[in-house]
């Protein structure tokens, strides 16, 4: 409403103005008034120093001398024309001995400037004389300039109105400079004698009211001449409407249309102040308080000026409520009977203060549960309603190993009584295996041990194994404890040989092999290192005999043994029969002695 009145203001003053530029014209067709020219003789230029009245949307012709050559510009004051109308010597018509130049008038008046063919000088010898501006679109032969009335007051376009805003607090002298102005048929324009007589409207520029103003305006013979000018303050300013676009309701807490209107917006006009008072236009809630949805509503206030504004929002009524998630808050997982989410999601129910239950959403929205891995974990459940309304519940989850180990292994064990038992690698024969721990052998632990070194029975063992969770597993294991071992000779570890016989490399070897840890070495070959014998074999004494031994995997055993030479006694002799028996039991091979 207030661009609309400022609108018409405008409209107003242009058309006081226009009616001035019309009663100023000349009695003649020539609008050209010499008295609105001078001439700038260094750059050789004429030139209006007032503005010639026009009318906007007519055409107009320029015409002047074609012998000169000018140069023609003409433009509206201020620069109001859109695009400067320009014309020289060879773009305007020539007929004859002049030159014409036409246009369409877009302002109210307008400016001249003529420049080229020597410009001051001819002004100076014959003024305008052949310079004519006539209505029409054709020149026609020139006349000077004839006022249209000679001496009187100036004249004003009788009495007018200016209407303003209170919000802009338009200064007098600004609506008199931009709007208002004075024109004398001998002076021209006399606006700048302008003076104010009577003002009821300063001090009143912001207070709506009708004010009156009286100026006046001289000639430079005295003549005055007045004018009433009524200012009219109006308000133009509609009331505000200050609230939401939408304003949201509880469906279960539904309220009266105007407790709402009351309590969400506010109504205040800028001159008035506070407004109380306002008028539902449409309403769409009352009698649908319950019914989910936006529902518009129409409300209009206006002010003691009338300016009247209206304002449409939305009534939305909701569920606000979220829904309600019911179930336990630990939930115990046992990895003898795993779960997997959906058997947890099914523990819950969500239901909801408006949306049916089978409508309520229900979901696990954060896990990280590894059912294979015992621990505490932390899960949480998200409800939601048809309206969106969204509820969370954090619970905790327990994962518990209740499966024991799986300990299996020999049950019966059969050892020497010339054995001591290994205990650990008793165990090592064990297998240990377990749903959720790594066990070993080192997990295992002795509970019962009946067992008795080197004595002879059967002595029962109980072996226990327990995972990180304290499951257990136990194994029982019968230990047999036997004699397995044969009589034996008891020999000496020398080898005897008499003197008259010569004992060879190869029956010291066959005599070595005899020896229960050379024969677990298991030799292939012999290599005498060192001995004493072969050079001492007929002389009755003790000789050592060193020698290496190698198996068939490559290893080397160093081993020594003593051989005696004995002497061959007189046959004669008492022990004559028993030496030389023994001489033939050591010569048809060596003997191998069992150490003690």
């Amino acid at each position: 409403m207030k661009k609309t009145l400022f609108a018409l203001l405008l409209v107003l003053l242009m058309f006081m103005t226009n009616v001035q530029a019309l009663e100023s014209e000349p009695d003649g067709k020539n609008l050209l008034n010499p008295s609105f020219f001078e001439h700038d003789s260094g750059a050789d230029m004429l030139y209006t120093t007032t503005p010639v009245p026009l009318e906007a949307g007519e055409t107009y012709t320029f015409s002047a001398s074609s012998e000169w050559g000018w140069n023609v510009k003409l433009f509206a004051q201020d620069h109001v024309y859109a695009d400067e109308k320009a014309y020289d010597h060879d773009a305007c018509s020539i007929e004859g001995f002049t030159m014409t130049c036409t246009f369409d008038a877009v302002a109210d008046e307008v400016d001249v400037e003529v420049s080229g063919g020597d410009t001051s000088r001819y002004y100076g010898s014959y003024g305008l004389e052949l310079f004519q501006l006539e209505a029409g679109g054709t020149a026609t032969d020139y006349e000077p300039y004839i006022p249209k009335e000679e001496g009187g007051p100036p004249e004003f376009s009788g009495g007018g109105t200016f209407v303003t805003s209170y919000t802009e607090a338009y200064a007098l002298d600004d609506i008199i400079d931009n709007h208002i102005s004075a024109y004398d048929a001998i002076d021209g324009d006399v606006s700048d004698s302008i003076k104010v007589v009577e003002d009821a409207y300063t001090g009143n520029e912001s207070t709506v009211g009708a004010y009156e103003v009286v100026l006046e305006a001289s000639d430079s013979s005295d003549n005055t001449a007045y004018f009433d000018l009524l200012v009219s303050v109006i308000d133009d300013v509609p009331p505000v409407i200050e609230g939401e676009e939408a304003v949201h309701v509880d469906v279960d807490e539904a309220s009266a249309l105007t407790a709402i209107i009351d309590e969400s917006f506010a109504f205040h006009d800028e001159y008035d102040g506070t407004i109380d008072e306002y008028s539902i236009v449409s309403d769409d809630y009352t009698g649908s308080e319950t019914v989910l949805g936006a529902k518009a509503v129409t409300i209009e206030v206006s002010d003691a000026a009338g300016n009247i504004t209206s304002y449409t929002f939305d009534v939305v009524v909701e569920d606000i409520t979220p829904p309600v998630i019911s179930g336990p808050e630990s939930n115990t997982v046992y990895l003898s009977n795993p779960k997997t989410l959906d058997d947890l999601l099914a523990l819950y129910e969500a239901t909801d203060n408006h949306t049916p239950a089978e409508e309520v959403s229900l979901e696990i929205i954060e896990e990280a549960i590894d059912f294979d891995a015992v621990g505490t974990y932390d899960m949480v459940l998200r409800g939601e309603d048809a309206s969106g309304n969204q509820t969370t519940k954090s619970v905790e989850v327990v994962i518990i190993d209740d499966v024991p180990p799986v300990f299996t292994g020999p049950s019966f064990k059969e050892i020497s009584y010339t054995w001591s038992l290994d205990l650990k690698a008793l165990i090592a024969d064990f297998t240990i295996e377990d749903n959720h721990d790594t066990l070993d052998e080192d997990d295992v632990v002795v509970v019962k041990n009946d067992y008795q070194e080197g004595i002879i029975g059967e002595y029962e063992m109980l072996f226990e194994v327990a995972d990180a969770s304290g499951n257990r597993s136990e194994h029982a294991m019968v230990i047999a404890v036997i004699d397995d071992v044969p009589p034996y000779f008891i020999l000496d570890e020398r080898i005897t040989v008499t003197n008259t016989t010569h004992l060879s490399s190869e029956e010291v070897f066959l005599h070595l092999k005899q020896d229960a840890e050379v024969e677990a070495f298991a030799p292939v070959a012999m290599e005498v290192i060192a001995e004493t014998y072969t050079e001492n074999s007929e002389t009755p004494g003790i000789y050592e005999y060193e020698v290496e031994l190698m198996n068939a995997e490559g290893a080397r055993a160093q081993h020594s043994v003593e051989i005696e030479v004995v002497g061959i006694v007189d046959q004669d002799s008492p022990n004559w029969f028993i030496a030389v028996a023994g001489a033939i039991l050591l010569c048809g091979g060596a003997v191998w002695v069992k150490r003690r």
